[in-house]
């Protein structure tokens, strides 16, 4: 009798020390149960990453029973499901983001050494890494891409040099060396961009954005980002030679909309407010009812006397804007790739179906 209860006892111990959360039908799922439903593209997975209870829990989970659950399968289906199991810790890292990153570091790069245990990356590897560089840029974690600079460095580190090992040539690399270079000239917002001094722009940032420029991929937006740095030291003819190289080659359109929020900031600092306005005109048209752009616009069109017009533009961004959803490019304009997540886990979801 004595011997059953401690069995009963043992089972009950071990039952409530597993890692568990909370899914959105209220029920009680562990880590890899959630997993489990990722890897079936269920709604309720994705959506239970958002109820954590708390957030190292599914860092050990991975840890202790991450790889029992890739080889769960067999060799063949190993590769794809190390894949899912690091876009699920991806996924786990962006929930993480807003309330503590460094458990959001850890669970990149869990994936990320998963993913290097794979000789021969898939072909959808390259956009998890793509994803992964978006989200440490979206937190400034310079130190995690290269190497610690100071021993109270608790995250992990060096992850760009694991990105170049495995895909040595791909473009984001190359963006990620431009926002490195910009760590040490970080300043803080001033209500006029332009009266930054020019001694601010960083030389390296220069040399790897020019580097950037002669990759068709990223040209466009290489030279958006020289020609704010000409924008903030006063160098307007060359700011104006940047964007019309940009606005030259096919850009998306957060690409658009920042050339031609930069040109009309150019022009309103020249005073010239026709340019100016038709220039913000452009970019409402590329992303409708963004923030900046149509304040802007509403200011300028407002000294000009078209009161109406301006009233009714920037009325109608502020009720249509959602609060929730970043409809600006400017606002992450610091971030790097950042802007880029949604649509690079969207597609790295799609490329594990």
């Amino acid at each position: 009798m004595r011997r059953g209860l401690w069995r009963l006892a043992t089972v009950v111990l071990m039952l409530l020390a597993m890692p568990r959360l909370v899914g959105a039908q209220e029920l009680t799922l562990s880590v890899m149960d959630v997993l489990d439903q990722y890897d079936r593209r269920q709604a309720l997975a994705v959506d239970a990453l958002s109820r954590i209870e708390h957030l190292g829990t599914i860092e050990d989970a991975l840890r202790l029973d991450g790889d029992h659950w890739v080889n769960a399968m067999g060799p063949k289906d190993a590769p794809r499901r190390r894949l899912v199991a690091a876009t699920f810790a991806l996924e786990a890292a962006r929930v993480a983001m807003e309330e503590e990153w460094l458990i959001g570091a850890r669970l990149v790069e869990w994936g990320c050494e998963e993913l290097r245990k794979q000789k021969t990356p898939l072909p959808a590897e390259r956009l998890w890494h793509r994803a992964a560089l978006a989200l440490i840029e979206g937190t400034y974690d310079f130190e995690f891409l290269t190497s610690a600079s100071n021993a109270r460095r608790k995250g992990p580190t060096h992850h760009l040099s694991h990105v170049k090992a495995r895909f040595p040539d791909d473009i984001s690399v190359v963006m990620a060396n431009a926002f490195l270079a910009t760590e040490p000239r970080i300043v803080g917002q001033s209500n006029h961009l332009w009266d930054q001094q020019p001694s601010i722009v960083p030389g390296e940032t220069v040399a790897a954005l020019k580097t950037a420029v002669a990759i068709p991929a990223v040209a466009s937006e290489a030279h958006v980002r020289l020609a704010f740095l000409d924008l903030m030291a006063n160098r307007f003819d060359t700011a104006f030679a940047h964007l019309d190289a940009a606005d030259a080659a096919p850009a998306d359109p957060d690409i658009a909309y920042l050339s031609a929020l930069f040109r009309g900031w150019a022009f309103a600092r020249q005073k010239e407010t026709g340019e100016a306005i038709a220039a913000y005109r452009r970019a409402v048209a590329s992303v409708p009812d963004a923030q900046t752009a149509t304040l802007a616009l509403g200011v300028a069109l407002y000294a000009k006397g078209d009161r109406e017009e301006a009233s009714n533009l920037v009325e109608h961004a502020m009720v249509a804007t959602d609060p929730h959803v970043v409809f600006d490019p400017w606002l992450l304009y610091g971030y790097g790739d950042f802007r880029l997540w949604p649509r690079l886990i969207a597609e790295l979801r799609e490329a594990l179906r």
